[in-house]
């Protein structure tokens, strides 16, 4: 194997790793969400829930973004690589999570750490292959 294979290995492994590290919690989480569903904008416990785990996974909550107290933005690290990941977490009425969206919250959950835990905090690191940022970040 050449030296790119066993890097994407090891990055795989320790994707794996991390996501296991975290299983138990995000099924509870995903778990927890259905059995109280809440709908769009009143989703309160929910997004405290999820907000909450972030920070147990070393993100950095600001909370009720755009004066919405069900937004919030987890955020780790710095630098030209910026990784967003969006997810609904709220109930649909009459249906509750019948939709999936407990499923969407709690991915999140578990992709967040996943996805942040390979960044390289001492160098302005991108992937093989993505292009330089061309224009500032909003």
């Amino acid at each position: 194997m050449n030296h790119a294979t066993d890097r994407a290995d090891a990055l795989r492994e320790r994707s794996r790793a991390r996501l296991a590290a975290r299983q138990d919690e995000v099924i509870a989480l995903s778990h927890s969400l259905h059995a109280e569903p809440e709908l769009a904008y009143e989703a309160t416990r929910s997004a405290a829930e999820i907000a909450n785990l972030m920070e147990g996974g070393g993100f950095a909550v600001a909370r009720g973004v755009c004066d919405l107290p069900t937004a919030f933005t987890a955020t780790a690290g710095s630098g030209d690589l910026v990784i967003g990941i969006c997810a609904e977490f709220d109930a649909l009425p009459d249906i509750g999570h019948a939709s999936g969206h407990n499923v969407n919250g709690a991915a999140a959950v578990a992709a967040g750490p996943v996805a942040g835990g390979h960044r390289r905090r001492d160098r302005g690191h991108r992937p093989p292959g993505s292009p330089p940022r061309t224009r500032p970040m909003p």
